[in-house]
């Protein structure tokens, strides 16, 4: 709850982290409505409280603090996500060959395959 005893929601840091990447804007961390933001590792724990609705100095994780962290974070995703497709297509696959060779071969099949149905030759 938040001081005006309404309900507070809980969005998925992840989610959000990639909406920003996506819409090209920053996060933004600051308090909303004089509410501050806070890391939940649950559904009813925030970061390090073992109660959401008693805090103590010292015990809460300040987004505010951990924005330029995350912001050098959305800079580097394009690479990551880059190298992990790199990784991921020459990686072997199920068929014993990689997943690029695989799909390479797949595609001249269908592409060889269509030939006779075009009414084309191998001329």
């Amino acid at each position: 709850m938040n001081p005006d005893g309404q309900s507070s929601t809980t969005l998925p840091l992840v989610d959000e982290i990639l909406k920003a990447k996506l819409h090209n804007r920053v996060l933004d961390f600051t308090p909303v409505a004089n509410i501050n933001q806070y890391l939940l590792l649950s559904g009813r724990h925030f970061f390090a409280i073992p109660d959401p609705f008693e805090t103590a100095e010292g015990d809460q994780i300040d987004l505010v603090a951990l924005q330029p962290a995350f912001e050098d974070l959305l800079l580097l995703l394009d690479d990551y996500f880059n190298a992990a497709q790199v990784k991921y297509w020459r990686a072997v696959g199920s068929m014993g060959v990689s997943r690029d060779r695989w799909l390479q071969l797949v595609m001249k099949t269908a592409l060889l395959h269509n030939l006779s149905l075009h009414g084309l030759s191998a001329r």
